[in-house]
């Protein structure tokens, strides 16, 4: 019976496996060909995951893109487009426009800004002025100096959502304000470290919460299919990796596999994706960790014949047991 209770999960798996792949291989040379080489490198790590492409295709993205990334008239243009304007969306567009707020100048020209703002009277953003004063006190620490930059132009840009920003004001505004500054700054360059700067930009932008930072590492460990499964469902993957915790972010990205549609599918039946099989009971106590891992997603897989398996079994086992009952009655004497 306890199989048979996991026939709605396996029914659940079937109609997720069922729906339509993401259209990876159009969305990339949308991506490509509008110069958005990040989110393209993104797509493809995504098909790569999941093993959506053919071995020849990905070869030949792959090549493309490289080719594309490393030209030096793509690098040229984009690096002074950034400088020049202090916004950007690619890499080197992002490095251009980080380029000086990762030296003193940078920290010093954003702080008389906000110290010109105040004296006429005009509001200041207490952001900029706590991120600009990190980054003089600690110029000389790349991992937190490099995320302050990449929080400061997030600022600029509107990238950072308003809750995000309410929530960084804040916490400029307490007396341990640097110090939890800094370790937010540290996360984010962490983040970029594990994606690109473009991509941690775009991930910026659905985050309500420092904390937030925290989800986005753990999704993006995972590969190029965690960028994708936080990029593609935004808050609404964000609110389900605190829901589930750990456990869920492998349902999240093998979900993202099939787009929007997927994500919609396991926000809804989410309970069935994170239910394991009944048999795993008996596994945990014989295995531990990895192995534990790859025999619970073979009774995922195969929990149909095993369903039909004991079944069968359980049915043999009753007919055994009714046909020696029947022989003892026969041969049992009369009284």
């Amino acid at each position: 019976m306890a199989c048979w209770s996991y026939l709605s999960t396996e029914q659940w798996d079937q109609t997720l496996a069922s729906l339509p792949d993401y259209p990876f291989e159009t969305a990339y040379r949308q991506a490509f060909e509008a110069g958005r080489l990040s989110e393209a490198a993104t797509i493809l790590n995504a098909a790569d995951d999941a093993g959506v492409m053919s071995g020849e295709a990905m070869a030949v993205y792959r090549q493309q893109l490289e080719l594309r990334s490393e030209s030096s008239a793509y690098l040229l243009t984009q690096t002074l487009d950034g400088a020049w304007t202090g916004r950007g969306e690619s890499t080197p567009a992002l490095l251009g426009a980080l380029v000086s707020d990762l030296f003193v100048f940078g920290d010093i020209r954003d702080l008389l800004i906000q110290g010109v703002r105040q004296i006429k009277g005009e509001p200041t953003d207490p952001v900029i002025i706590a991120l600009s004063a990190l980054g003089l006190g600690l110029t000389v620490a790349p991992a937190v100096d490099g995320g302050a930059a990449l929080l400061k132009l997030a600022r600029r840009q509107a990238v950072l959502g308003e809750r995000m920003g309410q929530r960084l004001r804040r916490m400029a505004q307490q007396p341990d304000g640097l110090r939890r500054l800094s370790a937010v700054a540290r996360q984010t360059q962490q983040l970029a470290r594990q994606t690109d700067p473009a991509t941690a930009l775009r991930l910026l932008r659905f985050m309500d919460h420092p904390s937030e930072l925290a989800l986005a590492l753990r999704l993006t460990r995972r590969g190029g299919g965690g960028a994708f499964a936080l990029e593609l469902g935004g808050r609404r993957s964000l609110r389900l990796m605190k829901q589930w915790g750990p456990r869920g972010d492998e349902w999240l990205i093998r979900a993202s596999r099939k787009g929007r549609q997927g994500i919609d599918w396991l926000a809804h039946g989410g309970r069935h994706a994170l239910r394991s099989h009944p048999l795993l009971g008996v596994v945990k106590a014989v295995y531990k960790g990895h192995p534990q891992a790859v025999i619970a997603r073979w009774l995922r897989r195969h929990a149909g014949a095993l369903r039909w398996l004991v079944s069968a079994w359980c049915l043999l086992e009753w007919l055994g047991w009714w046909q020696r009952r029947r022989l003892r009655d026969t041969r049992r004497p009369s009284g």
